[in-house]
């Protein structure tokens, strides 16, 4: 959906009509082609008669006021910014101004071409993927761009910046839509784009400094022969648990010692009424008299 929201930004014109035009620049006359009119300081209005001709009418005004602009950001989108202006060069991905080079700026655009982010995106029918209307402003977007570019030709821009480069070239759609999530995606992913292009697995520049030195080998301790030795206590210990068997005979004879027997006989310790006496002898007995 966010893919969309910026497309449709990027092919929504400024009005359509104005009554107080200055001046008129057509990109093509007729009942379905679309008509440029440029107010005071330099604003273009697009009529049209469909989407197509109005996404013509905003490419061809796109690129007449800002076409090495545009020329350089489908260069930096397809990955392309190391080839024709060098590594060492400095790229704009988000809104800073030379926050990376061309080398990692093309290194993070390959990545999201090699998975074919944006084109998943684009095979997703609506609402997930483009609107009709979206996809047909485009398609008039890219016929307005290369037609100014075919009319005035490289060697013929205005704009010193880029006239007669080889890297101002006509753009497709593809081109567009990667514009479009560009810009998306890099309100957050531009200040982690140096982390995510030099990412490295910890100790990974160590490890590759020191690989062609052979190894040290262990020290030899005495009685050592070289094994491994386990580990003395690979488990941590646990208490030994108690017989199941061994707290239930406890509890049976807690409990028969302290419960009321109905019968004496089978009563396994003596009653509470008897006591002991001492016969003449001296020998202990246990005389129990009946409870009153």
């Amino acid at each position: 959906m966010a893919l969309l929201a910026a497309v449709a930004v990027l092919s929504t014109p400024v009005l359509t009509g104005s009554a107080a035009a200055t001046g008129t620049s057509a990109a093509g006359q007729g009942p379905d082609r679309p008509t440029i009119r440029y107010t005071e300081y330099g604003i273009p209005h697009i009529i049209a008669s469909d989407w197509e001709g109005l996404g013509t009418g905003y490419g061809y005004a796109s690129a007449r006021d800002n076409i090495c602009t545009l020329a350089d950001t489908y260069l930096m989108v397809n990955a392309q910014r190391s080839r024709h202006l060098g590594p060492d060069g400095r790229a704009s991905p988000g809104q800073d101004q030379n926050t990376t080079s061309n080398l990692n700026s093309d290194l993070y655009f390959q990545r999201i071409k090699d998975n074919r982010v944006v084109e998943r995106l684009l095979d997703k029918p609506a609402p997930d993927g483009p609107e009709p209307e979206v996809r047909e402003a485009i398609r008039g977007y890219v016929q307005g761009y290369n037609r100014y570019l075919a009319e005035t030709g490289v060697d013929g821009l205005t704009d010193p910046a880029c006239r007669g480069a080889d890297w101002v070239r006509p753009i497709t759609e593809l081109d567009v839509y990667r514009h479009a999530h560009a810009e998306i995606i890099m309100g957050s992913a531009d200040p982690l784009l140096e982390g995510q292009v030099n990412a490295a697995p910890p100790g990974a520049s160590a490890a590759s400094a020191t690989s062609t030195a052979p190894a040290s080998p262990a020290p030899r301790l005495p009685g050592n022969s070289g094994r491994p030795r386990p580990h003395p206590h690979p488990r941590p210990r646990r208490r030994r648990r108690r017989s199941v068997t061994r707290w239930r005979r406890a509890a049976n004879g807690a409990w028969a010692a302290t419960r009321w027997p109905s019968d004496r006989r089978a009563s396994p310790v003596a009653p509470a009424c008897c006591s002991p006496t001492r016969t003449s002898r001296g020998r202990a007995r246990t005389a129990c008299g009946r409870a009153s």
